[in-house]
């Protein structure tokens, strides 16, 4: 088993960015990662980043009826750059 080197960010390929995952692979790994971000609470950065996004967003970008959290902050990350 290889050892990992937590102290520095790996520049290795990591599985979900290999184009020969399957679906199947690919959403068992979505599904850990949802796990570990919950145990380690890294969801909250990007919470904190998306509810700044939304709350800066032209008004004509916003909208309280879409629930689509992706949508939202591809709209959003538009509008600002």
């Amino acid at each position: 088993m290889t050892t990992v080197d937590f102290a520095r960010r790996s520049s290795a390929t990591e599985l979900m960015d290999s184009p020969s995952i399957g679906f199947d692979e690919f959403h068992q790994c979505l599904r850990q990662l949802t796990i570990v971000n919950g145990c380690v609470l890294a969801y909250r950065p990007t919470l904190r980043w998306l509810k700044a996004m939304l709350r800066d967003a032209p008004a004509d970008k916003r909208s309280r009826s879409s629930t689509s959290v992706p949508a939202a902050a591809t709209c959003c990350a538009k509008s600002s750059s």
